[in-house]
């Protein structure tokens, strides 16, 4: 964001909040408060079975979410199995990547944070034509933990894709 980047979030349950959380903190202090023209934040419906096709309507919101993006960073990405209880990837966040991939986003999985970004970063190192801009950036998308040198990547894989 200080790089003058709209972040557009789905605002996921766990991770969300601090995004939104982040880039208030960013506008406040630094940007006048104009928070429209720094964030979107988009939080998926919750519908309850039985209201209506809530597949149709995900993918239908998904795809609206990253026809806003011209890059999508993928952290995490897991959730709380209703019927089990534990933690899993969240087959969502995959089709976000599928969504993203298929309209020529930039992708940048965060695989250090594990669970469905780890998958991700997997793929897409497994084509590195398609994702040439990741190259370079493999090693530490796959171990980095540091927030702040996460970060330092993700601006020079950007840098890189503008400069191209």
């Amino acid at each position: 964001m200080k790089n003058e980047y709209k972040i557009v979030t789905g605002y996921g349950k766990g991770v969300g909040t601090y995004v939104i959380s982040g880039v208030l903190e960013e506008v406040y202090s630094n940007k006048y408060g104009h928070v429209n023209s720094y964030l979107s934040p988009r939080p998926f419906p919750y519908i309850h079975k039985g209201q209506t096709d809530i597949k149709e309507i995900a993918k239908s919101y998904r795809d609206t979410i990253v026809n806003e993006c011209g890059v999508a960073v993928f952290i995490f990405g897991n959730k709380l199995d209703d019927s089990t209880k534990k933690v899993v990837n969240a087959s969502g966040v995959y089709e976000e990547f599928k969504i993203a991939s298929e309209k020529g986003k930039v992708i940048i999985p965060i695989g250090s944070t594990g669970y469905m970004a780890k998958e991700i970063l997997e793929e897409v190192q497994k084509d590195l034509v398609r994702f040439w801009y990741l190259k370079d950036s493999l090693d530490i998308l796959r171990t980095e933990t540091d927030t702040e040198e996460l970060v330092k990547e993700i601006n020079k894989i950007i840098a890189n894709v503008k400069e191209a």
